[in-house]
C-alpha cells in the first residue's frame, strides 16, 4: 500500500508539473511529462519483495489511476500497463542487482518502442518522437536504480528478505562463515555439505532452493562457541566429552543451537 500510494503521488506531482509556465508554452515538453511519471516504481518493489502476481494487479491499478490523473487516455492506460508487465517479467528471481536496473530499462524500452509507434501512425515530427522515446528510457533507468536503493530499506523496515540479499548471505567472506572456517572447519566442511544436499532438495519439490541453502550454511554457527566439543573438529583423538559428565555435555551439544 505505502509503494503504491508513493507511486501514485509521483505521478500526481508529473501531472501537475504541467501547470507550470514553462510547460503551459511549450507542448513539446508538455508531452514528455506522462512518460516521467515512474509508473513501473511500485510493480517492481511488490513484484521483488511479494510477486509476480501482486505485482500485476498494482501496475494495472496504478496504469488506471494514471490514465484517469492524464485525462481518461486509454493509450497511456495500455502503454504504462505494458511496459510495467515487461519490467517485472524480467526482474523474475532476480539474484542481483543489477538486474533489476535491467528490468527498468527493459520497460523503458518498452515506452519508447511503442511511442515510437504512435509517433508514426500520429506522424509528429521527428525531433518530438526522439525526445519522447529518451524521456521513457530515462525513466526506466531512473526507476531501476530508485528500487535498487530502496530494497535495503523496504528489507528492514517490513522484515522481507530478497533473492538479492540471500545470495549475498552465500558469499564465503561473510564473517560469520570465516569465523566458522577458522574456529571449527570440520563443521564449515558439514555445513558446506548439508547446503548442497539442501538446495537439491528445495530444487526437486519446487521450494526456494537458495533460502534452503543460506539456512543450511549457518544451521550449525552455534558451534563455534565450543568447537571442540563436536566430533567433526576433534583432532589427535581428543575428546573433552572423556572427562566431563554427562549432564554437561548434553547441555554443551544442544546450547549450540541457542548460541548460534
Amino acid at each position: 500500500a505505502l509503494t503504491v500510494v508513493v507511486n501514485l503521488a509521483l505521478v500526481r506531482v508529473t501531472y501537475a508539473l504541467g501547470g507550470l509556465p514553462f510547460f503551459v508554452e511549450d507542448s513539446t515538453a508538455a508531452s514528455l511529462l506522462p512518460l516521467l511519471a515512474p509508473t513501473a516504481l511500485a510493480p517492481l518493489i511488490v513484484a521483488i519483495l511479494l510477486n509476480p502476481g501482486s505485482a500485476i494487479f498494482m501496475a494495472l491499478l496504478i496504469s488506471i489511476f494514471t490514465s484517469v490523473i492524464y485525462g481518461n487516455r486509454l493509450d497511456l492506460l495500455v502503454l504504462t500497463f505494458l511496459s510495467s508487465m515487461v519490467a517485472i517479467f524480467a526482474s523474475r528471481s532476480s539474484r542481483k542487482r543489477g538486474r533489476v536496473v535491467r528490468a527498468a530499462i527493459w520497460g523503458g524500452l518498452t515506452v519508447a518502442g511503442f511511442v515510437l509507434l504512435f509517433g508514426i501512425v500520429d506522424q509528429l515530427p521527428v525531433a518530438t518522437v526522439f525526445q519522447q522515446m529518451a524521456a521513457g528510457l530515462t525513466t526506466g533507468l531512473l526507476t531501476g536504480v530508485v528500487v535498487v536503493g530502496l530494497l535495503p530499506v523496504l528489507e528492514g523496515l517490513f522484515r522481507r528478505t530478497t533473492d538479492i540479499t540471500l545470495l549475498e548471505l552465500t558469499d564465503f567472506n561473510h564473517p560469520l562463515l570465516r569465523l566458522m572456517q577458522l574456529e571449527c572447519p570440520g563443521s564449515y566442511h558439514h555445513s558446506l555439505v548439508v547446503a548442497q544436499l539442501a538446495e537439491n532438495a528445495a530444487n526437486a519439490i519446487g521450494a526456494n532452493p537458495l533460502i534452503a541453502r543460506v539456512c543450511a550454511l549457518f544451521h550449525d554457527i552455534g558451534k563455534t562457541a565450543k568447537p571442540e566439543y563436536f566430533s567433526e573438529n576433534q583432532r589427535e583423538g581428543i575428546n573433552p566429552h572423556d572427562d566431563a559428565n554427562p549432564s554437561l555435555s548434553a547441555l554443551i551439544i544442544k546450547a549450540h543451537v541457542k548460541d548460534g
